[in-house]
Parts: C-alpha cells; structure tokens; sequence
C-alpha cells in the first residue's frame, strides 16, 4: 500500500465531510444518534412480571452491557433449537422442557435488557437496534423450535410457520412506523406469545406424549393441506395492501418488491416443486426476512427510506444459501458497525459518559488539555458550553459568540458531543440524567463545600477533580493580548515621536 493510499485514508476518516457509510448519510446518522424510543405498552403479561424484572435487573451487575444480555438471549433461542433438531426423536420430553426453560431464559433475558440499560445510563439508539435485531432473527428459531416441540416436521408447514411469525412482526413495525412509536396491545405483546408457546410445551410435557400426539395427528390433517397456506396468503395479501397506505413511496416500493421477491418459494410450494428443499432454505429465507424488518426500524429511527440495496439482496439471496447467510452477516455487521462507530459506542461493553462543562472562549491549548484528562474518566465525553447570556452574569462577555465556541469545541480531539446552552448556576439530577452522565469533571477551585455550581454530582458520588493547565487560561491570553497591544501601542507612539523629532532636526539643519 503506497503512502498516497495510506494519506487518502487518514483524510477520509479524519474529514466529516467524506463518507463510505453504506446505509447512512451524515444528516441519517446524526437522525439516528439522536432517536428518542417511544413504547406504549399496555401488554398485561408485561404489567404482571414488571416487578419480577426490575428485582432480576438489579442482579446483574454494573459491568454488563446490556447487548450482551440481548445477545444472550438469542443464545438461548439458537440452543433450544439446536436440541430440538438433535435429539427431539430420542429424548421428547426432556429436550420439551429444556426447550420451554431457554424460552423462559430469552424472554427474561430481553425483558431485563432495557431495565438495566436505564439503570446505569446505557440506554441508546444503538442499543434499541440491536435488541430489535436479535428478536427479529430470533423469530426464526422461536418457530421451528415450537414446530419441532409439536411433532411438526413437514418442510413445507415449518417455511410457511416461520414465514406466518415474520410477517406479523414485520406488519407491527410497519405501523410503528407510521406512527412514530411502537404500540403494544393488551393481549398482543411478545410477552404473551411466549407464554402462550410456553403454555403449549407445558402441556406436551404434563399430558404425556400420547394423546398428544394424537392431537397432533389431527393438526396434521389440516397443516399438512390448506389452512395454513391459505392463512399465510391472506396474511402476506394484507401485509402487501398495508405497505401500500401505510409507508411512503420509496419505501413502500422498495419492500413489495422485496416481499413478492421472497414469495417465491410459496409459489414453489403450490406447484408442488418444493421437495428439494431442506431445513436450511427455510433458515435462509426467514432470516432475510428479518433483514426487512430491521431496515423498517432503522428507516424510522434514521428518518429515511427502505434501503435500495435490500431490493439487491433480495434478488441475491435466492441464488444458493451461501449468498443469502452472507448478505444476512453483511447487513447486520455492516448496519451495527457503522452506527457504533458514529456515535462513538462499544457493543459490549459499559459506556461511561463524562461530563465537563464551561465557557470556553478563545479555546486553547488549556481546554484541550483538560478534554484529554477527561476522557481517560470514561468511553466519552460531553462538553456543555455555557450561553452568552449566562457567561455574562457569571464573569464577563465572551469575546467569542455562542456558536463559535461551540464550533471550536466541537472540533477538539477528544470531544463526542457539544450541549448547548448548559447549566451554568449548578448541574441538577434531570439534565445529568436525561444526557447519561457517569462522571462529572471541574477545576480544583469548585472542590469544596461551599460551591453551588457542583453541589449535585459530588452527592451523587460522581464528581472528578481535574487539574489546571498553570499559566494558561483565557484570562491570561486577554492579559497577554492587551499588554501585547499596550506594547505595540507604545512602540508605535515611540516611532512616531521619533520621526517628528527627526522631521524637525531635518528642518533646522536646513535652516
């Protein structure tokens, strides 16, 4: 690699104007870092086990990340379905329970996720992302695994079972975006679609293999012919109509292709040309689908369309299954990558977000200094700039305006994001817990008692000394600056003093 490659690259990434985001603009990214997560949810189940969540959070301790605990749980799903393929012939019963109980794993595992991001500060755009991402594609597992618990082996009921349970999650976000939240009924929540499966793993388990099997014998009857087929069509038919009135233009074109695209192995299904399938067609196809569920919540949360590159994959991912597993990696790499790299975030490890704040005029070499202690505090740094308004009362007007010290603060080093218009009388518990602060960084002179101004952080046992830069602060540089113009001044009045006298030596030498 040459050292023209080596330079081209160092600017690409050191410029924010140059961008190889391939699912993000700079303006989507920047729409994306700053998403708000709105849920109603009414859903009983949910309601009931609240407490039970809250208690198990409080368990799990400060150095987790919560993706991991996402991660976790799709750990559980992939388990439970590996054990039903592997030895649900030999051992019924017991890989049932152990299934019902990594059911049970998930759904605390993702019920508690969000608790305790919110407990230490560590909920983000990027976290909702990727539990989203792992409960789409644990969609996937969730069904074969209820299929192969219930005797069900048939290719062609587990394609339309998987391909049933994906469309429903994809129509619930489709209104989400709609509506710019997600809406979770009474009764119509995750929740209580585990329970349910739960509920029906119990009784196989509790009522013996028998007669269970003898009702399954006669679900067979029914799966096996029309009524689940005819419940997939009418369910993708609506599904089709809904994109339709619902998602704008380039969105809405952009998943009926996707989805009449992926409608093919049905079609190969009604012409009775599905025998060559196997299970693993049935993974493929399901987990591409989930990569059009995440995209319609990425589109909500990045404030844009359906990407076009998914109208690609989905006429590739019906090449072999190679290429489909490959695009499924890709995306979610790729998607997940890109925005924890924007905003600055590990995925699985604790965020610590510090926090220093001032007025920061003329910033110089002694800010800079102190950014660069700040950030060995923690993973990141915030730095509040204090108005005009506000600098004013508190010492004197700011030579520089507003957005100009925000703009030279926004371009240190070592900054990840500016506040505007921050507190200036005193950090309160709302605005350290609405930005996610973890520590809270200021100069020695407000380490005592008596100060006002960090009052709030040293109770809450967050509060960080950082020492000055000596002989160097913006006072210093406006004393520097005006003895340096009383100097040239002086110098100026001397030179000019000299040359009238040399004007008037001239004159009288003359005379």
């Amino acid at each position: 690699i040459s050292d023209r490659s080596i330079s081209f690259c160092w600017l690409a990434m050191s410029n924010p104007y140059i961008n190889f985001s391939l699912f993000f603009t700079l303006q989507q990214q920047e729409k994306f870092s700053s998403y708000c997560h709105e849920v109603e949810n009414s859903s009983l189940i949910s309601a009931l086990f609240s407490p039970l969540w809250k208690m198990l959070s409080k368990k799990v301790p400060s150095y987790v990340a919560p993706n991991v605990l996402n991660l976790a749980g799709l750990v559980c799903l992939l388990q439970a379905f590996y054990l039903c393929f592997m030895y649900m012939d030999d051992l019924p019963r017991t890989v049932s329970v152990v299934s019902m109980l990594l059911l049970l794993s998930y759904h605390c595992l993702d019920s508690i996720s969000g608790i305790h991001a919110r407990s230490i500060a560590n909920d983000s755009p990027l976290g909702e992302l990727f539990q989203y991402s792992c409960s789409t594609i644990g969609v996937v597992f969730t069904s074969l695994t209820i299929c192969y618990v219930m005797g069900v082996y048939s290719l062609p009921t587990l394609w339309f079972a998987v391909q049933i349970a994906q469309l429903v999650c994809l129509r619930e976000h489709v209104q989400a975006f709609k509506r710019g939240y997600v809406q979770i009924g009474v009764l119509g929540g995750e929740a209580e679609v585990i329970w349910g499966l739960v509920l029906l793993v119990v009784l196989r388990v509790v009522f013996g293999l028998q007669p269970f099997n003898q009702a399954i014998d006669l679900v067979h009857q029914y799966l096996d012919s029309y009524p689940i087929s005819t419940l997939y069509y009418a369910l993708f038919v609506y599904t089709l109509v809904q994109c339709i009135f619902v998602l704008p233009y380039g969105t809405r074109n952009g998943i009926l292709f996707c989805l009449l695209y992926r409608a093919v192995p049905a079609v190969l299904i009604y012409l009775n040309l599905f025998a060559e399938r196997t299970l693993l067609d049935i993974v493929c196809d399901g987990l591409f689908m989930s990569i059009i569920t995440t995209d319609i919540i990425v589109a909500k949360m990045a404030d844009r369309d359906l990407h076009p590159w998914l109208v690609l994959m989905a006429m590739g991912s019906l090449l072999s299954n190679f290429l489909c597993l490959f695009i499924v990696f890709f995306y979610y790499i790729t998607i997940i990558s890109e925005v924890a790299l924007f905003m600055n975030l590990p995925l699985f490890s604790v965020v610590r977000n510090v926090y220093v704040d001032g007025i920061y005029d003329m910033c110089h070499l002694g800010h800079k200094l102190a950014f660069k202690k700040a950030i060995k505090l923690g993973t990141r740094l915030f730095v509040g700039v204090i108005s005009d308004e506000d600098a004013s009362k508190y010492k004197r007007r700011p030579i520089m305006t507003t957005n100009e010290r925000e703009s030279a603060v926004a371009a240190c080093k070592y900054v990840h994001k500016v506040i505007s218009n921050a507190p200036c009388f005193g950090l309160t518990r709302e605005f350290i817990k609405e930005h996610n602060i973890h520590v809270v960084g200021y100069s020695e002179e407000y380490n005592n008692d008596e100060d006002i101004y960090y009052k709030v952080p040293r109770a809450m046992g967050i509060a960080r000394v950082l020492p000055r830069t000596k002989g160097m602060s913006t006072s210093e540089l406006i004393r520097r600056v005006v003895a340096y113009g009383d100097s040239l001044k002086q110098d100026k009045e001397a030179q000019e003093r000299e040359a009238k006298k040399v004007a008037k030596d001239s004159v009288l030498n003359q005379g």
